[in-house]
């Protein structure tokens, strides 16, 4: 789960921002006029597309029109809410209407709809389409009004200028178009389709001229404001406003993830038509983006964790009717046990929108899991054994559990595989390198020779120890009740130390789903290992026993392990681009011929010459010797002519000790 969240900002936001990218450079050698290219997205190319989207398909048209009220609804809350706290902190006119621009235009087109249809599939794209469209229209609807009336419009005449703004023109004429069942010319719809086509590329790449534009602009406390009411008080309050309505299933997961959306290209677009601080939407699009990254990732892990729960409630369900004795009705079939197992293996968007069904009634999200799973025992026939879900259990039991799988098999799929790469990637290096001398330096001071060989095998021998241990650290987990003592199975009969013991490693081994640059990775090693950091310091430590923040903190797992990834991703870019400059570090080691004094110091120690290393300190402290000095230096000692004659044939490319002579380097395997 971890790692498709990663690809989906690889695959989804990555492309979204090189074409914004493209802008800004570009912006660079050709002066564009941005308020022109806005325009022309204002008055053709959006209401093309929403022509072009709405136009013809009725059922779409009429399932719109039935959702209407309520995403309209929170909309408007969410935009009273942006203007309220802008009033509250004393804003001005102008500043209100930035508030309300850039919190009423989630991201829902060209990243919600990539997004949610990634994660949950295909079979979700009516719905996602069918709310993006409402969520456009009340867009327009909220940010041409307060527009207007920053631009000193009346409230009526503001009213009439959401009526005259050509998007919602063109969502009417589709209205009108889609009952009358009149068909376009083809070429007239292929038009349309085509300046529909063209409308986010030219978004993306206004933007990024007017970033440009807006680069000496940075983010302050009201970037900052507008961007966490976009992508944290929004969802919020569409949870709360959808559970009113009595919305629920596969719309409502659709519209909370659509309010999770950053602001979109299109409020920095009608900030610009307006004249309504551009640079300030502009850099709250940006901002708002980067705090997504956080917390879309906490909103779409939600899905994967609920499949845990499942996971190991069904496991344990199917280890208890292998204990005799205990009452339970009867041991599974091996033909029910797949069945059983097929609940949580094929867990999709439809069984967790059934879920969240279950807990916006219950207001508990393990109990949502256990209603859930007596749902699918009983469409199994199996409505015996119900009550033997979550038998023993206490929430903590399934959570932790389910937070050790996920470690477990993301380090197994995700991480180790990843750092093998590394590890390998290193060890080529170290046999392409095995006989290419360079000068080492200890202290930043140039010191014994070596190769380039020896110290990338140096560190992949470091990274094999790490690998060791990150591969075997124990991920331990608890099934023991509230407070680890059995208290209520010891109440009900006693279960033998053995039978204890074969449930750890039932559950520990049940079966398994189906399933840069180099300062890159640096930075998000670091970022990974702050975040690590943190949990470590925290997670130990609960206040009275009661703390239960660590829920919230956990759920940050899942951006340690995509940090990691990227930065090891980032290595492998960065390795796969390393060469030797021989002559370089060949004249740089050459040009230090001090460092065989090491080797004459040591030859005059075992010939038990008292105070060599005061004679050598005195000729090289402080002094640059070359080879021929240092040769002269040799030949005035009263050692044996062999000697000499060993010493002054030594240079800095040929002392190299057994620097050579490590083992030969396999790939490593796990």
């Amino acid at each position: 789960m971890f790692l498709r969240l990663l690809q989906i900002f690889i695959e989804v936001i990555v492309p979204v921002f090189a074409v914004s990218l493209t802008g800004y450079v570009a912006a660079a050698k050709i002066k564009f006029d941005a308020r022109t290219l806005s325009k022309a997205s204002y008055y053709v190319f959006i209401p093309a597309f929403v022509f072009d989207v709405f136009a013809g398909n009725r059922e779409l048209t009429v399932r719109t029109l039935e959702l209407f009220p309520a995403v309209f609804l929170i909309h408007a809350v969410t935009t009273a809410l942006a203007y309220g706290t802008a009033r509250l902190l004393r804003r001005d006119a102008a500043l209100s209407a930035a508030y309300v621009i850039a919190v009423a235009f989630p991201n829902t087109g060209n990243l919600g709809l990539p997004l949610l249809m990634f994660h949950f599939g295909e079979g979700i794209k009516p719905d996602a389409v069918m709310i993006f469209l409402i969520i456009l229209v009340c867009s327009f609807v909220m940010s041409v009004f307060f527009a207007s009336l920053n631009a000193g419009q009346k409230p009526l005449r503001s009213v009439l200028s959401v009526f005259k703004n050509p998007s919602l023109i063109a969502f009417g004429a589709a209205l009108l178009y889609s009952f009358t069942g009149y068909d376009l010319p083809v070429t007239v719809s292929r038009t349309l389709s085509l300046l529909g086509q063209a409308m986010i590329p030219l978004m993306l790449f206004t933007i990024g001229i007017q970033f440009r534009d807006a680069r000496h602009v940075r983010p302050d406390a009201d970037v900052w404001i507008m961007s966490l009411l976009r992508t944290v008080v929004s969802p919020l309050v569409a949870i709360g406003l959808l559970y009113l309505t009595g919305i629920g299933g596969q719309v409502y997961s659709v519209t909370v993830l659509h309010y999770a959306m950053p602001c979109a290209m299109l409020s920095a677009i009608i900030a610009i038509e307006y004249n309504v601080l551009p640079e300030k939407v502009t850099m709250t699009v940006i901002i708002s983006t980067l705090v997504s990254l956080l917390t879309l990732t906490l909103f779409l892990a939600d899905v994967a964790f609920n499949r845990y729960r499942v996971r190991i409630e069904t496991e344990w369900l199917i280890h208890l009717s292998r204990i005799d004795g205990i009452g339970f009705p009867r041991r599974f079939s091996d033909s029910e046990v797949r069945s059983l197992r097929q609940i949580y293996i094929g867990f999709d968007d439809t069984d967790y929108a059934r879920l969240r069904e279950h807990e916006r009634i219950t207001n508990h999200d393990v109990k949502a899991a256990e209603y859930f799973l007596r749902d699918k025992l009983t469409e199994l026939n199996l409505d015996q054994v119900c009550q033997w879900i979550h038998f023993g259990c206490t929430s903590e039991d399934i959570n932790n559990l389910a937070y050790a799988l996920m470690l477990t098999e993301s380090r197994r799929d995700v991480m180790l595989p990843a750092l093998r790469r590394v590890m390998n990637k290193i060890g080529e290096l170290a046999e392409r390198f095995r006989h290419a001398p360079m000068l080492a330096r200890t202290h930043g001071q140039p010191a014994t020779p070596t190769t380039m060989g020896k110290e990338f095998y140096n560190v992949r021998c470091r990274l094999e120890r790490q690998y060791v241990r990150l591969k075997g650290a124990e991920l331990p987990g608890k099934m023991n009740g509230a407070v680890g003592n059995f208290n209520a199975h010891c109440a009900v009969f006693r279960i033998p130390t053995g039978a204890r013991r074969r449930s750890h490693r039932q559950l520990h081994h049940a079966p398994q789903s189906q399933s840069h640059r180099l300062e890159n990775a640096e930075g998000n090693l670091g970022l990974s290992g702050a975040l690590a950091s943190h949990l470590s310091e925290k997670l130990p430590v609960s206040r009275w026993q009661r703390d239960l923040s660590d829920s919230t903190v956990l759920r940050n797992l899942g951006v340690i392990f995509g940090y990691d990834l990227l930065a090891l991703k980032s290595l492998l870019t960065g390795l796969d681009k390393i060469d030797l400059n021989r002559s370089v570090i060949s004249q740089d080691l050459n040009a230090h011929p001090e460092v065989l004094a090491e080797a004459v110091q040591t030859q005059l120690r075992a010939l038990n010459i008292p105070d060599a290393y005061e004679k050598l300190k005195a000729l090289t402290r402080g002094n640059r010797i070359d080879l021929p000095a240092l040769h002269s230096y040799i030949q005035s000692l009263e050692i044996p002519p062999p000697i000499k004659q060993s010493l002054t044939a030594l240079t800095p490319e040929t002392y190299l000790g057994y620097a050579a002579d490590f083992p030969p380097l396999t790939n490593f395997e796990e």
